[in-house]
């Protein structure tokens, strides 16, 4: 599944197109002639050309990456974090970033600080080159996050899972050193921020996007599992 949407990101990517609703509810899962499957990304509406950063906020709260809110400017990247949201939820049934009060703000700060974890029993049975894909995918600094090929060539996804003992044991050193480099961001010597709330955000952008919902909100493990 994570095969099939980094080659579509890439084939997107490479005309220089950004989806920017990169979200289960547009993935449909299709059968090949060979019995297996395979997903299809589909829903263009936010899709934009991307020669130049874009600043519109649109996108759906749970997948959207952390520089669309801080307004800063962005690009083909914002693709690639929701990828990486949607395969943390597919391997432990919620997603990274959630707010426990259902509160939009306090999701997007959350979103924004990066701060995620990989919380037991659910993540057990996970290996360590899964969780180091991902924590690539969700670099919050976007020169350092993985592109799509980059993506396509890890050894989780050629592998079809099955890596080797030498790489899980890399790998645990590097998620390491992801959770290490993740609590300094959080320190602040590298965080995102917000320019403006929920409520000066009411409005459609310039170039075309469309704002949040306030209500479209994600529930964490607690709630996911019941």
């Amino acid at each position: 599944m994570m095969y099939s949407l980094a080659s579509a990101l890439e084939y997107l990517h490479d005309l220089n197109v950004v989806h920017r609703d990169v979200k289960p509810e547009n993935l449909l899962v299709c059968d090949t002639v060979d019995g297996k499957k395979k997903l299809k990304l589909t829903d263009f509406g936010l899709a934009a050309e991307a020669k130049d950063a874009l600043f519109t906020v649109c996108g759906t709260p749970t997948y959207v990456a952390p520089e669309i809110l801080a307004e800063t400017g962005y690009g083909l990247k914002v693709d690639i974090w929701a990828a990486g949201v949607i395969m943390y939820i597919m391997l432990c049934g919620f997603p990274p970033f959630v707010s426990m009060s259902n509160n939009q703000e306090e999701l997007f700060q959350t979103i924004l600080s990066g701060h995620y974890e990989f919380p037991r029993p659910y993540w057990n049975h996970i290996s360590n080159a899964a969780k180091g894909l991902i924590q690539g995918m969700l670099q919050l600094d976007s020169d350092d996050r993985y592109s799509a090929s980059e993506v396509l060539i890890h050894p989780w996804i050629t592998s079809e899972a099955h890596v080797d003992h030498d790489f899980e044991q890399l790998s645990s050193l590097a998620n390491q050193a992801a959770v290490e480099q993740r609590e300094r961001m959080e320190a602040g010597e590298y965080f995102h921020s917000r320019r403006r709330s929920m409520d000066d955000l009411s409005t459609t952008s310039a170039d075309g996007g469309s704002t949040f919902s306030k209500d479209n909100t994600d529930l964490g493990p607690t709630e996911s599992s019941g």
